[in-house]
């Protein structure tokens, strides 16, 4: 089984309303009603024991079902708006606890996200993780060098 486990900072939030419990999610895509609203659970499936889900037959495209992230089971594209426990509730804004990342060299003062902004920043927690993150950032980089 894989998991990429991050852990992330969270300045300019304003709500503190806090998460839903989530539920495992159900193959839908021949029937959107079923489809489970709010948060939702990873997908453990073809595990030896732990599954939370279990599909037989085929999907519309006559392919064997095969859970994965996308309307299937549920899961709209875009930002994850229906996992809070209710509408939004505003208190004093908050900043998660993370600890401070350490700088090779001096880095420019971030700004204060606007009151509208919320600013998420997410490391990985395996040395291999960090590694690859920093492989794509530079070929982020370097694609962009070449304008492409």
């Amino acid at each position: 089984m894989y998991h990429q486990a991050f852990k992330c900072q969270v300045t300019g939030a304003t709500s503190v309303t806090p998460l839903a419990a989530p539920k495992p999610a159900v193959w839908c895509e021949d029937n959107p009603s079923k489809c489970v609203k709010g948060a939702k659970q990873m997908i453990y499936w073809n595990q030896k024991t732990g599954n939370n889900i279990v599909t037989s037959g085929y999907d519309l495209a006559r392919q064997p079902r095969s859970p994965a992230y996308n309307q299937k089971l549920g899961f709209a594209d875009g930002a994850q708006n229906d996992i809070f426990a209710g509408p939004p509730s505003y208190g004093k804004p908050t900043t998660t606890a993370a600890p401070p990342r350490p700088t090779t060299t001096a880095a420019p003062t971030p700004t204060k996200p606007a009151d509208d902004e919320l600013e998420v920043v997410c490391v990985t927690r395996t040395k291999a993780k960090r590694s690859e993150a920093t492989h794509l950032a530079r070929m982020h980089r370097r694609r962009a060098e070449l304008n492409f």
